[in-house]
Parts: C-alpha cells; sequence; structure tokens
C-alpha cells in the first residue's frame, strides 16, 4: 500500500510541477514566446552587467574636485577638456568651433568613461549627471586658464561659438528660407574663412552686414573671410553657383567681390 502511494506521488508531484508552470506562464509571460523572454532576459542581465561595469568608471568623480584637478593639470601642462558619451559633440562649457579655432593645437578632450547616451540604471543616472556638472566645471576653469596665460590661439574676449550659432539663425532671417553658414574641414583661426549659402542673391547686402556686425559683437575683430554661394533648386536639386566673397575687418565690411 505504501509502495503504491509513494509511487503515485512520484507521479502526481512532475505533473503539478508541470501544470503550475504553465499556468504561471500563462499568467505571467504570456504572449511572450519562450524565445523571445529568454532573450529578453538575457538582454536585460547584459544591461544590468553594463550598468553596473558603467557605475564603476565613474565611482572616482564622487572624490574629486573640479578645482583642484584643473589645478593639477595645469601644473603638469596637461592641458584637456573633457567630454560625456553622447550622440553629438557634448564637452560641456566648450563651443566645437571653440575648441576647433582657440584650443584644438594644444588641449586634447578625453572622454569621461562610464558615459552613456542614456542612462541604465538609477545610480548611472545619478553619476552621469555628476560627470556633466564635473566635466562643464572643469572646462570652464580650464579654458580660463588657457586665455588668461595667453596659451590660446584666439584673442581674449573671441566667442566664434557664439559668432557661429548667432549668425547661423540670422541668415534664415536675412538671406531667405534655407540660407546656411558652413565652416571648412580645417578651419585655421590664423585666416579665418567660412561659407555662405543664401537662396536669393538680392539679399547679399543684409548678409554682408549681417555677418559683420554679428562677428564683431561677438569680439572678433580680426580679419574674417566669408565665400557666398547662390542655392537655386533645378529639377528637384539643389546647385550652388558662387556669387562672390567679401571680409570682415573690426565689424566693417571690406574687400567686396
Amino acid at each position: 500500500m505504501i509502495k503504491r502511494g509513494a509511487a503515485a506521488l512520484a507521479f502526481v508531484i512532475p505533473i503539478c510541477v508541470i501544470g503550475g508552470a504553465l499556468i504561471w506562464w500563462a499568467a505571467a509571460v504570456r504572449p511572450v514566446s519562450p524565445g523571445e523572454w529568454f532573450r529578453g532576459k538575457k538582454a536585460e542581465w547584459r544591461q544590468n552587467r553594463l550598468a553596473g561595469q558603467c557605475v564603476r568608471q565613474l565611482k572616482w568623480l564622487e572624490t574629486t574636485s573640479a578645482g583642484e584637478a584643473v589645478k593639477k593639470d595645469a601644473a603638469a601642462k596637461q592641458y584637456r577638456f573633457y567630454s560625456c558619451f553622447g550622440s553629438s559633440w557634448n564637452t560641456p562649457g566648450i563651443e566645437f568651433i571653440d575648441y576647433v579655432a582657440c584650443y584644438k593645437s594644444m588641449a586634447k578632450i578625453q572622454e569621461i568613461e562610464g558615459t552613456r547616451d542614456r542612462a541604465l540604471s538609477a545610480e548611472h543616472e545619478r553619476l552621469m549627471d555628476l560627470a556633466y556638472r564635473f566635466a562643464r566645471e572643469y572646462n570652464g576653469l580650464m579654458r580660463d586658464h588657457i586665455m588668461r596665460n595667453g596659451l590660446s590661439r584666439c584673442a581674449a574676449g573671441e566667442e566664434w561659438g557664439r559668432a557661429f550659432s548667432e549668425l547661423s539663425s540670422i541668415l534664415g532671417e536675412e538671406s531667405g528660407p534655407g540660407g546656411t553658414l558652413g565652416m571648412p574641414v580645417g578651419f585655421d583661426v590664423s585666416k579665418p574663412s567660412f561659407e555662405v549659402a543664401i537662396r536669393d542673391r538680392s539679399k547679399a547686402g543684409a548678409v554682408r552686414a549681417a555677418a559683420c556686425a554679428c562677428f564683431f559683437r561677438n569680439g572678433i575683430q580680426r580679419r574674417v573671410d566669408f565665400h557666398l554661394t547662390e542655392v537655386t533648386r533645378i529639377e528637384n536639386r539643389d546647385r550652388q553657383t558662387p556669387i562672390g566673397a567679401f571680409a570682415c575687418e573690426n565689424g566693417k565690411v571690406v574687400n567686396v567681390k
């Protein structure tokens, strides 16, 4: 009798376990297939693992002072700016054009390892915020040190990034829809030049005046050359035609061609 009961239990218990698992699956996981569920769990495990790695990489920021770090690096003549990983240029406090024009020749960009384009956990988000604040403070202090000691290729007060942004906005008003401002890949602040594309060449005079006023307003008194092209729409394609050049110096339009 006892043997028959044990045999029945040995048969019933696995059936109950399997049945319970099926009920749980139907209630909690359905309609995800087993394969999808396991792939999801694998992806979740990988993200948690990566989040832990990123958190460990960022922990140094909790005990590091931006001010002390700048003093140490400046004393060692190790000039750099910190960037945070993202989908685009993200070096807090330093505009891309300012870096290219003023600092690229003597300061490197160093990415803060552990920053990502999105937070992977609550702790990772907290440390990424700390990284951004550290980078902004450090970069501002390092920029001030470089300018104060005459190490930059730019003159004090020159705001190339701000001038570029302002003029880009102005072009949409002064040159008609589609007006754009571009800079050469190998930008050289010792002989700066920009490309201006406009839709209506009758606006060229207004563009010249706006460009010179904008750059002067942002502390740029040196000569800056501009090359004008007119953009026309032909057979559903934009075609650019050179229509002249001009230069700005001390806020005045010079050398119109």
